[in-house]
C-alpha cells in the first residue's frame, strides 16, 4: 500500500493544492473596498515580512519536498511507515475505487 501512496498521493495536484493553501494562508482575511487599502491587502498578499512571494519558487521548493518524500518512500519503506506514523493521527482507510484507492487520514495536529 506504501507504493499505493507513492503513486496516488505525493502527485503534482497535491503540490498545486499545498501552494494554492500557503498563498491562501498568507493572504490578508479582510478587504476593504477603497482603493488604497486594496493596494495595501494586494502588496500584503505578495510581500510576507518584507519579502516578495514568487508562486514558481514556492511551487518549486514544494514540488521538490514532494519528490524527496516519494523518493525516500521508494529507497526505505520501513522508514516512510515511521514517518507517515509519526504525521498521522490515525489508521489510513483505502477504499478501491476501479483501478486506485482512496486514501484516507487525520494528520496530527502541528505545533
Amino acid at each position: 500500500m506504501l507504493h499505493a501512496i507513492v503513486d496516488q498521493v505525493l502527485t503534482e495536484t497535491v503540490v498545486k493544492a499545498i501552494v494554492q493553501r500557503v498563498l491562501t494562508k498568507l493572504a490578508p482575511t479582510a478587504v476593504s473596498r477603497s482603493v488604497t487599502d486594496l493596494r495595501a491587502a494586494i502588496g500584503g498578499r505578495e510581500r510576507i515580512q518584507g519579502q516578495r512571494i514568487d508562486r514558481a519558487v514556492l511551487e518549486a521548493g514544494v514540488r521538490g519536498r514532494v519528490d524527496d518524500w516519494r523518493g525516500l518512500l521508494n529507497r526505505r519503506p520501513a522508514y516512510g511507515r515511521q514517518l507517515l506514523g509519526e504525521m498521522l493521527a490515525g489508521p489510513i482507510t483505502f477504499t478501491p475505487t476501479g483501478r486506485v484507492y482512496r486514501f484516507r487520514g487525520e494528520r496530527r495536529s502541528v505545533r
